[in-house]
């Protein structure tokens, strides 16, 4: 492995210790700009590269151009005057449209995302990680910022990792242009007045152990929230950090060593970084990363669906069912809330009256050997339901089937060349999901399963109330417990508005919660997920509980429920586009020497643009 400890004496020892974590898989990556270079510019050449278009564009004079180039060491100052120039947003704008200019991720992402990293933060914009994944692993992961408060705060205290949160954008990224941080105010609303993100910070470094790769130390914000969280940890919880010195400087090893364990406690690897004109060659870095992918890459695991040692081998369906497709999207995260689920009746009337509206977990479900009958009216999520149940049976190791009553045959002969129940043994013991269920239609359906499948248990969702008749002479011999599924309570409305709202005391919580559910109660709709979730993200808008009029929350509950799949891509091609556009093809009809047609287009243009 190339360590570079002839240049910087020391390194072989951390690169050791390191490795070490990495094999246990506990080490968290923290990366930034050096892993992106030199596709994309440094942040001193973000700066330098946002002051020389301001110039050519007239939006700054050369005498504060020259001025500002004269503050090589102060940033935040000089972005803050590119912002006075140039716009806030209009130069978030372009920050992304640079950072979009990466068409293939560089070596390093590639090495990074293969690596047996347990979970990924970056200060980069880029999503040069995310396009590694997707080439490596051929997954697709959605980048995640800070302003996505449920995700960060999973990512934050998870020790388990997920797709969805393999990788924090710590300073926002490309595709969502305000959330860039760059200038001064920036960083004062993310970390002084956005408390939840420094303590976040400061919770990684407690609780984490930490790479800092491609770091330079030139993030001053970042530096101060590393050396407050840092000088007050024990000397053991010490982390790492690669970390890049210029070519031409003399580095005194035992020192700065010294300085980042003291101040930091950071073990550092240092690399070369070589001057390639007004950028830098980060290949050594490339170099030592590659290094750690060959020794310890990263293991994805087996999804639930496949085979585990001491579990029976399970059965798939042809489709892939998941309840989690269809759960409801709040700000790009999916909201789930456990079902309410009553006992209407029992197997045995002598167990008791007091256990009747019992409440039943999932789990009790699909651990138990007992048949269910689910009883609720359309609206209320079943079928998802079922995707749910399913799902954890499947999880725990056991055959299982899920498929819609109404398209299934009902002889036994038919049923048997159906694909899923074709590869069951008649023997083995299973348990079939039927959605749609109806007790007069579906009769023979269950005889025949019944009989074809000796060992198997039946859960049957059914779009009504209860009803006491379900049981006739073609299957009376099988006994089910009879299931609610009811309108969400109180408590599951409790568990919405965290999930929307983590950080939120108990006391604004519960505010929220009551004009939820007084709300809904009081305009007659049905406390289902769906409702719940919907209402609940207008109520907790922007992540303050706003408690606005009922009349107002009716407006955006149709408009939002009324809103066409192309209102989503309404902002996709704005004015800009449209004016690149025009200019575009006017300049492409000149080249064409058809100056007629270029003027009349011009002309329409103007005509355009001045309504």
């Amino acid at each position: 492995m190339q360590n570079y400890n002839d240049l910087y004496p020391g390194n072989l020892a951390v690169i050791n210790s390191l490795l070490e974590e990495i094999r246990t898989g506990s080490i968290v990556a923290f990366t930034g700009a050096g892993t992106s270079m030199p596709t994309l510019p440094s942040w001193a050449s973000l700066i330098k590269k946002l002051l020389k278009e301001a110039l050519e564009s007239g939006l700054m004079d050369e005498q504060l151009h020259e001025s500002l180039c004269k503050e090589p060491d102060d940033f935040l100052y000089v972005a803050d005057e590119i912002y006075r120039c140039r716009g806030k947003k209009q130069t978030k704008i372009r920050i992304c449209d640079i950072f979009k200019s990466l068409n293939s991720p560089t070596r390093s992402h590639e090495a990074i995302v293969a690596s047996n990293f347990r979970k990924i933060i970056t200060l980069n914009y880029d999503l040069g990680l995310e396009k590694a994944y997707a080439s490596k692993f051929s997954e697709h992961l959605n980048p995640i910022t800070s302003e996505n408060q449920h995700e960060t705060y999973l990512w934050v205290n998870s020790k388990e990792t997920t797709l969805n949160s393999l990788i924090l954008h710590w300073h926002g990224h490309i595709n969502k242009s305000d959330s860039i941080i760059l200038r001064n105010n920036d960083y004062i609303e993310f970390y002084e007045k956005g408390v939840e993100n420094k303590n976040a910070l400061r919770t990684i470094f407690s609780q984490e152990k930490v790479l800092l790769i491609g770091f330079g130390f030139s993030d001053l914000f970042i530096e101060r929230q590393l050396n407050a969280v840092m000088q007050l940890l024990p000397t053991t919880n010490r982390h790492f950090a690669i970390i890049g010195v210029p070519e031409e400087t003399k580095l005194n090893c035992p020192l700065e060593r010294r300085k980042y364990a003291e101040k930091y406690k950071l073990d550092v690897v240092f690399y070369p970084v070589k001057k390639i004109g007004d950028g830098e060659d980060h290949e050594a870095l490339q170099e030592i990363l590659t290094s750690i992918k060959n020794e310890y890459p990263r293991q994805i695991q087996l999804n639930s669906a496949q085979t585990t040692d001491n579990k029976p081998q399970t059965s798939n369906n042809e489709d892939n069912i998941s309840y989690k497709n269809s759960l409801y999207e709040v700000d790009g995260r999916k909201i789930y809330c456990e079902p309410n689920l009553r006992l209407h009746r029992l197997n045995n009337e002598n167990d008791g009256i007091n256990k009747i509206n019992l409440r039943i977990n999932v789990s009790d479900i699909t651990t138990s050997d007992n048949n269910y009958t689910i009883s609720s009216p359309h609206e209320f999520g079943l079928t998802n339901l079922g995707a749910r149940i399913y799902s954890e049976v499947l999880l725990n190791g056991y055959k299982v089937i899920f498929r819609d009553a109404r398209g299934l045959p009902n002889y036994a002969k038919k049923i048997h060349q159906e694909s899923d129940f074709a590869k069951i043994n008649q023997s083995e013991s299973i348990t079939i999901i039927l959605d749609n269920f109806s007790p007069l239609e579906h009769q023979r359906l269950l005889k025949s399963l019944k009989n074809s499948f000796q060992k198997a248990r039946f859960i049957l969702l059914q779009r009504a109330l209860p009803s006491d008749e379900v049981e006739n002479e073609d299957f009376i011999d099988i006994i089910f417990q009879k299931l609610i599924l009811q309108g969400l309570t109180r408590s599951d409305i409790r568990t919405v508005i965290s999930s929307l709202s983590p950080r939120w005391d108990s006391d604004t919580t519960s505010a929220a919660v009551e004009k939820v559910y007084s709300d809904l109660i009081q305009l007659c709709i049905p406390l289902t997920p769906s409702n719940v979730i919907m209402y609940a993200s207008v109520v907790c808008k922007d992540g303050s509980f706003v408690p606005v009029s009922r009349l107002h929350i009716i407006d955006r509950f149709v408009s939002e429920a009324l809103q066409r799949p192309s209102d989503a891509y309404t902002e996709s091609f704005n004015y800009i586009n449209k004016v690149d556009l025009f200019s575009e093809f006017c300049y492409f009809l000149f080249e064409k020497k058809t100056l007629t047609s270029c003027y009349m287009i011009g002309i329409h243009f103007v005509a355009i643009t001045k309504r």
